[in-house]
């Protein structure tokens, strides 16, 4: 009997001492939101990533705020940053987003969140409520989020507000509910029965800047400073993506296909055209999903790793990273260490040839041939590429083989 058990105790300290413990690095990310200070821009979405740069996009890091589910908001002070995902989760950074520990979760999904002097103000499936600076629940109130469709340009993120000492919620149906800090209905606004809408549905784009409250209709963007009084302030194009206000000024995004966009600002009833963003590097149809404006740039983030910018006063539009249209299931050619070349293979049953690249360890991808060159490669079924090793000063050729539309 002793033989068995010495024997059992030997297996258990073997299997132990020869555990690892492996930490897996999403490549493929839908970013949910952008947001900086000066030179350093964090982009964060699925599976609880971020993209945090220190020096103004010049070079990017991985971190993960959580193991799971969508980072839905950032909350960023001088000396943490706070992080919540649609799991419930809430999360915290000392060290500008590049370490992270869970420190409280909530028994529901989260849909929005934003901050209040008292504490926090929480959207979830079932409800709404307020919360301590501890994340402890004040008061509550009933309210059903229903599923949105994942086509829409906009979830629930917006969907809440902090306005003159209240909390404002659009709903459903495009009502704007305005409570007291108790969560006690004070008053609502009717887009229906104001005649600001046709087909009466949320938009989910409340704004701020401290004197008006800004909402859209179907076809224009109003404000409010007393819910009594509404005024129209802008008629927006079918190409609106989204507004936002930044330090107390409006601005709108105009969104096109392939991949442009036109950020303006709102003065005096007139959008004024600020700067262009168009990029000749995407190989297909893009989906924004967000903007950041600091120190003349322009910050674009978006499904698929999507992450650009463009300086106001340059004519040229930085691509950060695109990893749209790769075939997700395909292995990386390994270039050397920290270098990787995707083919694309095929996407919904169509043959597409891709290529993307990365060189800072999956971290940021690029396509490696613009999209005005891709239709020259449409009648090869085989490529044979090379790359030149500077280090070692010798040229080596690889071989790739992708499948013709027939045999997939």
């Amino acid at each position: 009997m002793k033989v068995y058990c010495y024997l059992l105790v030997l297996i258990i300290q073997t299997v132990i001492s020869y555990s690892t413990e492996y930490e897996f690095t999403p490549i493929n990310i839908n970013f949910n939101g952008v947001v900086a200070k000066k030179d350093t821009i964090i982009a964060y979405g699925d599976f609880g990533s971020l993209l945090v740069s220190f020096d103004a996009a010049m070079t990017w890091k991985h971190a993960s705020a959580f193991e799971r589910g969508k980072i839905q908001k950032l909350f960023w002070t001088d000396d943490k940053i706070i992080a919540i995902n649609d799991a419930g989760e809430v999360s915290i950074s000392y060290d500008k987003a590049v370490n992270w520990h869970i420190i409280h979760r909530f028994a529901d999904s989260v849909r929005a969140a934003i901050k209040t002097p008292d504490g926090y103000l929480i959207r979830t499936d079932k409800s709404i409520f307020t919360t301590d600076e501890n994340f402890s629940i004040l008061n509550k109130y009933p309210l059903i989020s229903l599923v949105l469709d994942q086509s829409l340009p906009f979830q629930y993120e917006n969907s809440i507000a902090y306005f003159k000492g209240n909390i404002i919620v659009e709903t459903n149906k495009g009502n704007i509910v305005r409570f007291d800090n108790k969560l006690n209905v004070k008053d609502t606004i009717s887009t229906k029965e104001l005649g600001l809408c046709s087909y009466c549905y949320g938009h989910f784009q409340l704004q701020t800047d401290g004197s008006y409250l800004y909402f859209k209709g179907d076809t224009n963007i109003y404000r409010t400073m007393d819910f009594q009084n509404i005024e129209k302030v802008i008629q927006y194009s079918p190409y609106l993506r989204k507004f936002k206000v930044i330090d107390n000024k409006l601005y709108l995004l105009e969104s096109f296909y392939p991949f442009k966009c036109i950020l303006y600002i709102v003065e005096n009833g007139t959008a004024k055209l600020i700067t262009e963003f168009e990029s000749v590097e995407l190989s297909n149809k893009v989906v924004v999903i967000d903007f950041f404006v600091v120190k003349d740039r322009l910050y674009l983030t978006g499904d698929t790793k999507v992450l650009a910018y463009k300086d106001f006063n340059q004519d040229t539009s930085q691509l950060v990273s695109n990893f749209r249209g790769t075939y997700l299931y395909g292995a990386p050619e390994m270039i050397n260490d920290s270098t990787m070349l995707f083919n694309s293979g095929s996407l919904f049953g169509l043959f597409v040839k891709h290529f993307f690249y990365t060189n800072d360890n999956g971290t940021t991808f690029k396509p490696f041939i613009k999209k005005n060159n891709i239709n020259d490669l449409s009648t090869f079924l085989f490529f044979n590429f090379k790359y030149y090793d500077y280090d070692s000063k010798r040229s080596e050729e690889h071989t790739s083989e992708l499948q013709s539309p027939n045999t997939i």
